[in-house]
């Protein structure tokens, strides 16, 4: 994602729970408020692009 947007300039949007900083290392972890909450937002998305909405 990093080389898509500086590398690159392409704009980029970075959608998921837990911090930047932690994700992918050895350590990364987020809160269960925070799975929901993308879970509840990734199922809108999902019904909006079925749905064939904007």
């Amino acid at each position: 994602m990093w080389h898509l947007k500086n590398t690159g300039g392409i704009p980029t949007v970075i959608l998921g729970p837990g911090s930047l900083a932690q994700a992918h290392t050895v350590d990364e972890s987020i809160a269960i408020a925070e799975l929901e909450q993308a879970v509840r937002i990734y199922r809108r998305i999902v019904l909006e692009w079925l749905s064939g909405g904007t």
